[in-house]
């Protein structure tokens, strides 16, 4: 079982992805950048820094796989996250979007990290997650 967190301000790809990465026999413990409330009502999705560093911080151990999406959400501050807390050595970031735009390609060559276009195929999406980066259960 891998650990996977999800970056994304989209809720309703947040609980796609999560659904197909948890659910279907995998067995991953996916996070993500939401926060449930206690009693009935709308999640919140948190795209503050500083949200994002506790929520971060209370996972133990740290993911072995997050996934960014790079559109509505700067991820390249999570991305650095990873790399100045020398954990790109255990823990891969795959960006998402709908094109590789010069940020992207930036964030690519400077942390090593991978791209994944959008839209995508969700089963496609976690083959190649399980695949390439060995998190499979």
């Amino acid at each position: 079982m891998s650990r996977i967190f999800i970056f994304d301000k989209n809720y309703s790809t947040i609980k796609a992805l999560q659904h197909v990465l948890e659910c279907q026999g995998r067995g991953h413990e996916v996070f993500a950048n939401v926060v449930l409330p206690k009693n009935s009502g709308t999640p919140k999705v948190i795209t503050n820094p500083i949200d994002m560093l506790g929520l971060l911080a209370g996972l133990k151990p740290f993911p072995d796989v997050i996934i960014v999406e790079t559109e509505e959400v700067d991820g390249g501050w999570l991305c650095g996250l990873v790399y100045d807390m020398e954990m790109s050595n255990k823990c891969s970031v795959i960006l998402t979007g709908h094109q590789r735009s010069d940020k992207v390609r930036r964030l690519e060559q400077l942390y090593q990290v991978q791209f994944w276009p959008k839209p995508f195929n969700l089963g496609r999406f976690v083959e190649y997650i399980e695949t390439f980066f060995a998190v499979s259960c």
